[in-house]
């Protein structure tokens, strides 16, 4: 205080203050030590540049924790509250007013009391935490009546990392309540739909506004090009809505898209933006086959398409000399849809024997389109064997060639000629056989004529 150094050897087992000064002789820092030399406390002052004014003093417990800062002229929190208790748009400079606050364990200040050029106290802020550290109230005092003045309540929700700010005036009234992403702007817009990374044939989004807009668009965009197509929202106000393009033909079909939210809320915050990312714009059909063979007694088939199918079915529509028979429809399961070899549909009822039909596969892409009929026409079902009858020779009769005549009531595919020996000289060569694999269709009389040759050609 003399101004002049002490010795050291004059304060050994004395309680007594020690200071520190920096190249410019401003006060750093003042130590509090006791007759053991410990030290009980210190002070910490810091000055902004060349300013021999100090601008901050910190207070330090004996564990090295900042328990209490005084900031001496302008800071934000005393001009805030000026602003808003007193209505005033600026608040004049002055290097003589201060703010002083209390830290807790985590380093975070328990309250803000501001003092004018006198010293008097004239208002504060008191805050509470969470276990988080997370502001749960931030309330704003005039002194010294205590009379709350201003308070804002914060409840977060960690699924969606939203912060919901509740704001009251010196009444106590709810003057405003908003939901904040981190970045500060209003969690105000969701899109509901569609999903990232979907397939659709239309330009229809669906979104949720938990509030009101001033404003909004939609926009369509190529990732890295410059095609897109925008509109602005029609319904701004609290509530579910869909939004289509104006037309549909400013896409391109198979074009991948990002879809952007961007707008303003009614409360004065930026509305926090949005994305559904890589949404396929697709309006092509899908092509398809269908395979199976000519005549049925059993219903094994295979399809092809030209991109995956989400549903599929298989119309049975008999043929025009049937019409009075009704036509069946099959719906393919899911493990059908990705069949690649012949399969029976698990939904496959029994068809009419007998009955030609001309079936036809439909099939819907992820986008939702309608293909054209895979078309596979002629299709014999036939579950009733063939009758066959030899109608020469007769029984019994004596012949001198091998010409067989014989009867069918309908196209045979392969058939088996068979000689067995029944009597007369002894032939050890028979039985006789011969397959014959050419499909054979009905004459006009409904006979066919076969010709058999012996294995030895005798």
């Amino acid at each position: 205080m003399s101004g002049h150094d002490v010795p050291k050897s004059e304060v050994i087992q004395k309680a007594h203050v020690q200071a520190e000064y920096d190249d410019k002789d401003r006060l750093i820092l003042k130590s509090n030590f006791n007759a053991r030399g410990d030290i009980l406390s210190q002070e910490q002052y810091s000055y902004i540049d060349t300013n021999m004014i100090i601008r901050q003093k910190d207070l330090v417990d004996d564990s090295g924790h900042i328990f209490h800062q005084a900031i001496f002229g302008r800071e934000p929190h005393s001009i805030s509250y000026i602003e808003w208790v007193f209505g005033v748009d600026s608040v004049k400079k002055w290097d003589d007013r201060f703010t002083t606050s209390d830290l807790n364990e985590i380093d975070k200040p328990d309250n803000y009391r501001f003092y004018d050029v006198d010293a008097f106290e004239y208002g504060g802020k008191e805050i509470d935490y969470d276990s988080l550290g997370r502001v749960t109230r931030d309330e704003w005092f005039r002194r010294p009546d205590d009379k709350s003045m201003h308070k804002f309540l914060y409840r977060y929700y960690d699924d969606t990392n939203i912060t919901h700010m509740f704001e009251y005036d010196s009444n106590g009234v709810l003057i405003m309540d908003v939901k904040l992403s981190p970045d500060g702007t209003e969690a105000i817009f969701w899109f509901t739909g569609p999903p990232d990374t979907s397939v659709q044939n239309h330009s229809t989004v669906a979104y949720n506004l938990d509030g009101d807009l001033s404003w909004g668009t939609i926009h369509w965009a190529v990732p890295g090009e410059n095609d897109s197509a925008s509109i602005d929202l029609s319904n701004i106000l609290r509530g579910d809505y869909t939004l289509s393009l104006e037309t549909d033909s400013s896409l391109r079909d198979s074009a991948v898209y990002d879809i952007h939210f961007d707008g303003n809320g009614v409360k004065g915050y930026r509305a926090t933006k949005r994305t559904i990312h890589h949404i396929t714009y697709d309006i092509s059909p899908p092509l398809m086959t269908l395979d199976m063979d000519k005549y049925l007694k059993e219903v094994f088939l295979s399809f092809t398409s030209s991109e995956p199918m989400d549903s599929a079915f298989i119309v049975w529509a008999p043929d025009s000399n049937f019409t009075h028979i009704a036509s069946d429809t099959v719906i393919l399961t899911h493990d059908e849809l990705l069949a690649t070899d012949r399969f029976r549909p698990s939904h496959q009822t029994d068809l009419v024997d007998g009955v030609m039909y001309d079936p036809e596969i439909y099939g819907f892409d992820i986008a939702g389109n309608l293909s054209q009929p895979g078309i596979r026409q002629d299709v014999i079902y036939d579950v009733t064997p063939p009758v066959l009858t030899i109608s020469e020779p007769l029984s019994g009769a004596w012949v001198n060639h091998q010409n067989i005549s014989m009867g069918t009531n309908e196209p045979i595919q392969n058939w088996t000629i068979t000689a067995q020996w029944q009597g007369g000289l002894i032939d050890e060569s028979a039985p006789y056989s011969y397959i014959f694999s050419d499909t054979v269709q009905l004459s006009d009389d409904k006979d066919l004529m076969a010709f058999f040759q012996l294995n030895d050609g005798s």
